[in-house]
């Protein structure tokens, strides 16, 4: 998963949205492919400016290096960290201000 500015990615296609209350107490719209239902991004209402986007829904997810590691608290135990890459328990810092309590 990857955040990503809106202005850096541009989306083609038609998308299936649907809301949610995150886990900020915000809404969050998921946007899904209309013939498959794969999902391809979420729109954090809690963060205008950024979506979340599944690295598998991307054409040339080599264009965007991650900078860090994020929510690792809840990784899967199975899966390493093998990189120098900062390393999150929660969710990104700008963020915390509008978790709910």
């Amino acid at each position: 998963m990857f955040l990503i500015q809106k202005k850096e990615i541009d989306f083609s296609g038609k998308t299936s949205c649907f809301s949610i209350i995150g886990g900020s107490g915000k809404e969050m719209i998921e946007h899904r492919c209309q013939d498959c239902g794969d999902a391809i991004y979420s729109d954090l209402k809690v963060l205008d400016d950024v979506i979340v986007c599944l690295a598998s829904t991307l054409e040339k997810p080599e264009d965007f290096k991650p900078e860090g590691h994020l929510w690792v608290s809840s990784r899967d135990p199975r899966f390493e960290i093998n990189d120098d890459l900062e390393q999150q328990a929660g969710p990104p810092m700008q963020m915390m201000p509008y978790l709910a309590k």
